[in-house]
């Protein structure tokens, strides 16, 4: 069953639910809508880019294409720890590589603007672009713009 949680809204229509996959990557917590995934399998070997933007880890082959993994953490930090790969629906085939996917939620918009809801979240993820903010298990997680994302 998906927890319900109430969140807050920076850029998204306020009608209906929404469902989101929380993922961590070292200490944070980012989610992105289940509609812009594929699916999730475990990271394969990487390969990576020279001279590319800092959070491109580089690429794999994924399900036999060509995949450009995005990394949100500190590549130095994985130490061969396994992580998992989550599939991003696009024209051009992206992954965002994760340590650990903690599951979907059904977000319900609250309506309600908390002020500090806002600062607490904006602080978290002032390195990647969202979209809106909500709180879980009293984290701030924001839901990752991916299309901003990708443009590097």
């Amino acid at each position: 069953m998906m927890e319900e949680i109430d969140y807050e809204l920076t850029d998204l229509p306020t009608e209906g639910d929404i469902s989101v996959l929380v993922f961590g990557v070292g200490e944070e917590v980012f989610a992105i809508n289940v509609e812009q995934t594929e699916g999730v399998v475990d990271c394969p070997r990487v390969t990576p880019l020279p001279q590319s933007p800092e959070h491109f880890a580089g690429v794999s082959s994924v399900r036999g294409r060509m995949t450009i993994l995005i990394d949100l953490g500190d590549r130095r930090a994985q130490n061969g720890k396994k992580q998992r790969l989550i599939l991003i629906r696009s024209e051009s085939q992206m992954g965002l590589v994760a340590d650990r996917v903690e599951g979907v939620v059904s977000l319900t918009p609250s309506g309600e603007s908390g002020r500090s809801k806002r600062d607490d979240a904006e602080s978290i993820s002032e390195r990647w672009p969202a979209v809106a903010h909500f709180r879980s298990g009293g984290r701030a997680v924001p839901l990752l713009d991916l299309e901003r994302l990708a443009e590097g």
